[in-house]
């Protein structure tokens, strides 16, 4: 009588689940083999996303759905709650499988990430693009990308606002900070967050503060550079510089592919530079970046590097078009003015790097007042006792002469097992206070390069 009382007692139970939770809940074998073939099914008719793969809010690259002919029965059941439609299959890890959804977020469809087992059992999902809008709690995602490991990177920024007692915002708390996760997936197939930094972005007052410049050859966008290929590079250039939080970058060989990415991807900051092929998109830029913040441009110019430098031309022996961007700033804080001054001298052309060397100074001495600060950067493709570096060194500082360490070449050809020996990317000061200089080895999580050069950073106080 008691064993028949308990087994009345574990039906009643059983029979409640099930009519509470639906007959998923008390799935039989033949059950689970069902909704696995269906699972099956659905992920075999999902496009698979070639890797690496990245999502920019900013660039106006709404997410398209990539997958067509899929069940829509299967989708309403393997799909996140919130997508509207799937977008395809990311790939299998530990046994399980990555599938990405979309779901609309304020200016475009935005991806939501959920992991499956064998079976077809939903066992983690990922959204990391929350919530943005114009309210007093903002998170926005800039940036996200998948390797081929699939570890997902991504760039947030997050703007944050105190409420008063009626639950308004008020607007002079406001806080506002940019960060870079990633996310890893691990032998349960969950998701495994890391913050690698998280940065406050507020206004500071610059008073006493030293201006940080960097210089840096990205090297344009080849699809032949194989494991050093742009697309392998950019997630990693874009957290190195973002940490290194310069005032002004002056960047080398960027192509128009690569300045909407650095633009969309560098929060914060502006940008002035034209191709230098026909003087707005065509070529390799030299494009001055700056923090939008901290400065009012009062002057923006290109000139080519040639005996026609208000035109688009080659000069001298030069095998390509040359140019050198010029920005005149005023810094917000002090009311200071700087000018800067980014160039890329010709890899072949050996009068072209002289001449070019020696416009520069004369212009710069022509069209802008004595005692002006002034710092000039690049790639020039001269080594240190060449003729044009001469030139320079005649009016201005080598900011080297403020390093520390011995002297480091800044060209590797992407060998990342060797030092860099040669110095061919410079910078160079008048009338300010030189306080700092680095070279920088800059590498990816996988050891190597970030670029084929290495970035250098100074620090400068205005008079």
């Amino acid at each position: 009588m008691q064993r028949s009382h308990y087994l009345s007692r574990f039906l009643g139970i059983s029979l409640s689940i099930c009519f509470l939770f639906g007959n998923s809940a008390c799935a039989d074998g033949h059950g689970d083999s069902k909704r696995t073939d269906r699972f099956k099914e659905y992920r075999s008719s999902l496009a698979s996303i070639p890797l690496p793969w990245e999502f920019h809010t900013g660039l106006e690259q709404d997410l398209k759905q990539i997958s067509s002919g899929y069940n829509q029965e299967f989708f309403k059941e393997f799909k996140h709650q919130s997508a509207t439609e799937p977008y395809g299959l990311l790939g299998e890890k530990h046994s399980y499988s990555i599938l990405v959804d979309l779901i609309p977020g304020d200016y475009s469809m935005v991806p939501v990430f959920t992991v499956f087992d064998s079976l077809g059992r939903k066992v983690d999902s990922l959204l990391p693009y929350q919530h943005s809008g114009f309210d007093p709690f903002y998170h926005g995602i800039e940036y996200l990308s998948v390797n081929d490991q699939f570890l997902i990177e991504v760039r947030d920024t997050v703007r944050v606002k105190k409420e008063d007692v009626d639950g308004n915002p008020i607007d002079s708390t406001l806080r506002i900070s940019t960060g870079l996760s990633t996310y890893s997936l691990n032998q349960k197939g969950q998701f495994e967050k890391k913050e690698v930094f998280r940065k406050d972005l507020d206004p500071v007052s610059r008073e006493e503060q030293a201006h940080r410049l960097m210089t840096y050859n990205i090297r344009y966008d080849n699809p032949n550079d194989g494991e050093n290929r742009w697309d392998l590079r950019k997630g990693s250039l874009v957290t190195k510089v973002d940490s290194l939080s310069p005032d002004i970058i002056g960047f080398q060989e960027v192509l128009q592919r690569q300045l909407s990415f650095l633009d969309s991807a560098l929060e914060g900051y502006s940008y002035y530079g034209l191709g230098r092929e026909d003087g707005q998109s065509k070529g390799e830029f030299a494009p001055i970046f700056y923090r939008k913040r901290n400065y009012q441009v009062l002057d923006t110019k290109t000139m080519w590097l040639s005996e026609t430098p208000h035109q688009v031309s080659v000069g001298w022996d030069a095998a390509l078009e040359r140019i050198a961007t010029i920005m005149l700033f005023k810094d917000l804080n002090s009311g200071d003015s700087l000018l800067v001054l980014n160039a890329h001298f010709d890899h072949r052309g050996s009068e072209a790097r002289s001449q070019s060397a020696s416009l520069i100074v004369n212009q710069l001495e022509a069209f802008y007042q004595k005692g002006m600060p002034i710092v000039i950067m690049g790639d020039f493709n001269a080594e240190p006792k060449s003729e044009p570096i001469a030139i320079f060194k005649s009016a201005y500082q080598d900011a080297v002469s403020k390093s520390t360490v011995s002297e480091m070449g800044t060209f590797n050809a992407f060998n990342s097992e060797a030092e860099a020996q040669k110095r061919i990317d410079y910078m160079f000061t008048a009338n300010l206070q030189l306080q700092s200089y680095q070279c920088l080895d800059l590498r990816r999580p996988n050891g190597l390069v970030v670029s084929d050069h290495l970035p250098i950073i100074i620090e400068i106080k205005l008079p």
